[in-house]
């Protein structure tokens, strides 16, 4: 830990362990490889690698059997109490490494998981990567992640320009996975895929294609920005631009896909070409939220040749929501989609004597004729026509 140049660290067995099986921190400026070793019944974490910069590859490896313990540490928020209750409890866990960073052919499972102190996340993650500062390209491909107490894959990036320093920024590529049964009901947990970007994280390019995600206690693929932002202490301007394609999203308890934009923060978003079935809620929600003095959330989301089947709530699902002292901006194109259950865009109003949200609807009058299912848009006000969206 903490030089620079190589190092690998291959072909490793490691068991029955009263901590993490295997942490590697600060390997600067090299290449950092970790790769077909079998990690079994730890404590904490299975793999953490930390601060790595240059390449960082992490392949081939057998990773399961994680146990989770609460531990009490200073909160690094700043928000809220002082000393917050953290749970342990993930697969592969990666902090704040930049460059290169790729994730493939591992299978993670059977990660216990708990409960921590707001804002924290509660643990069992298959893999976890926190970034907050600096570039990162990550590709995650080819892995199998499953029956994890919490999500499949959690992916959280922040940070705020401060001298030097920069927030985080990233590529992200999730290819080739199977995610499947992570998380459970009570509480509602486990996302096969959550994305996180908060205060003025930027993600550049994000690519979801070719994924099989089913039988997820949340939703299949999550994706929000803004979430943890609070008016004055903690606003957003972060940004997502991506496109999720040619994905199997099958049974998982929420929404198929979720995208969800709040404060002031931008997504665009293409959402192509995907088989979405049976989730209990929607097969995609697009969906924008505010409070007060946060700025105002924009959505661009192309819905294209998507196959929705039996989702419970409705195939598609675009709406703002209600909010005091603020605005919400969503343009959408549905085009080519084919869902057995009805769709629906929606304006919801704001409260009286306080501005307009504002839905925009590529080819408004012939919606019906360009997807099959039946689409309503409706609203106050209205949705409007436009001939594409930015």
């Amino acid at each position: 830990a903490g030089v620079d140049g190589n190092l690998e660290v291959s072909r490793n067995s490691i068991n029955n362990v009263r901590g993490q099986g295997l942490a590697i921190a600060g390997v600067l400026n090299g290449t950092t490889t970790v790769s077909s070793n079998v990690i079994r019944n730890t404590v904490d974490q299975g793999l953490v690698v930390g601060g790595t910069t240059g390449t960082t590859t992490i392949a081939n490896n057998q990773i399961s059997g994680v146990t989770t313990r609460n531990v009490t540490v200073i909160n690094p928020t700043g928000i809220g109490p002082a000393n917050v209750t953290v749970a342990t409890g993930q697969g592969l866990i990666l902090l704040n490494s930049i460059g290169t960073v790729n994730i493939t052919g591992n299978t993670i499972e059977e990660v216990d998981g708990a409960a921590s102190t707001a804002p924290i996340p509660p643990s069992g993650q298959g893999i976890a990567i926190a970034a907050f500062s600096g570039q990162l390209d990550l590709n995650i491909i080819n892995n199998v992640i499953r029956q994890n107490d919490n999500d499949g894959v959690l992916i959280g990036l922040a940070g705020r320009t401060t001298g030097s320093v920069t927030p985080a920024t990233a590529n992200i590529t999730i290819s080739g996975n199977t995610i499947e049964n992570n998380g459970g009901a009570i509480p509602v947990r486990g996302d096969g895929i959550g994305i996180g970007v908060e205060q003025d994280a930027v993600v550049n390019n994000l690519l979801i294609e070719n994924n099989t995600i089913r039988n997820n206690g949340d939703e299949g693929i999550d994706i929000r920005l803004g979430q943890e932002a609070i008016p004055l202490l903690n606003p957003t301007t972060a940004q997502l631009t991506g496109t999720i394609r040619n994905n199997t999203i099958d049974n998982n308890a929420q929404n198929g896909i979720q995208v969800g934009a709040r404060g002031g923060t931008t997504a665009r978003v293409a959402i192509e070409s995907n088989t979405i079935s049976n989730n209990d809620q929607r097969g995609v929600f697009v969906v924008t939220s505010n409070l007060p003095a946060l700025g105002t959330p924009q959505i661009s989301a192309n819905v294209r040749l998507n196959t929705l089947t039996a989702n419970a709530i409705a195939g598609i699902e675009v709406t703002t929501t209600s909010a005091l002292l603020s605005t919400q901006t969503i343009c959408v194109n549905l085009t080519g989609n084919t869902s057995t259950t009805p769709s629906i865009i929606n304006n919801i109003a704001n409260p009286i004597f306080n501005p307009p949200n504002s839905v925009t609807v590529v080819d408004l009058a012939n919606l019906n004729t360009n997807n099959t299912g039946g689409v309503v848009a409706t609203g106050t006000p209205a949705p409007v026509n436009t001939i594409a969206c930015p």
